[in-house]
């Protein structure tokens, strides 16, 4: 593994082996291309997290709520094979959450507490539909939604009427013809 000197961020890459312990000052950890299916037990315990990468792995569930790290701002879990977000994930310190590339069908309704969340990316997944709590999301500036079988977006989306929402990527998606998926928010 690569720890920093200061022993705040540590990158577990795919060739190391993943330790047996993490110093409890981690502020940053990152676990990529792993077989893991849940996150360590040993990292259960690092209350100071502000940035929590798992991508790339085998993830079929998230084995930890928000409470265990108070601080969490960053989390990334693309590329695993979640099928859905647990509603103890939905915390308002969250500012980016990237859920692309699983196969999640559907968001929980206590998404609306994430209320700092500024990036949200759903990309590649199994959603057939955006729920309109999404679209009132009122720090959210991205959203990706492309690669599911949206046939529509939310109202307050398609007309451009949600709050900060300045990027959209919502291509491919199997769109009505009505409504425009490839919109870029000015």
């Amino acid at each position: 593994h690569v720890l920093e000197a200061n022993q705040r961020r540590m990158v577990v890459p795919a060739d190391r082996d993943l330790p047996s312990a993490y110093p409890p000052s981690l502020e940053q950890l990152a676990i990529s291309g792993h077989p893991i299916v849940r996150l360590p037990p040993a990292a259960l315990s690092l209350s100071g997290l502000t940035t929590l990468v798992l991508s790339g792995n085998q993830l079929t569930e998230l084995n930890f709520s928000g409470a265990l790290f108070p601080k969490l701002t960053v989390l990334d879990v693309s590329s695993n094979k979640l099928a859905f977000f647990p509603s103890s994930l939905c915390v308002p310190t969250l500012v980016r959450l990237d859920l692309s590339h699983n196969s999640i069908s559907a968001l929980p309704r206590s998404m609306h507490k994430m209320t700092s969340l500024s990036s949200l990316s759903l990309a590649h997944n199994a959603l057939s539909a955006l729920p309109t709590h999404v679209a009132r999301m009122k720090s959210l500036m991205e959203l990706s939604v492309g690669g599911n079988a949206l046939t529509s977006l939310p109202a307050e989306i398609a007309a451009g009427r949600s709050c900060k929402l300045r990027r959209l990527e919502a291509s491919p998606n199997p769109f009505e013809a009505e409504a425009d998926g490839g919109n870029l928010l000015d």
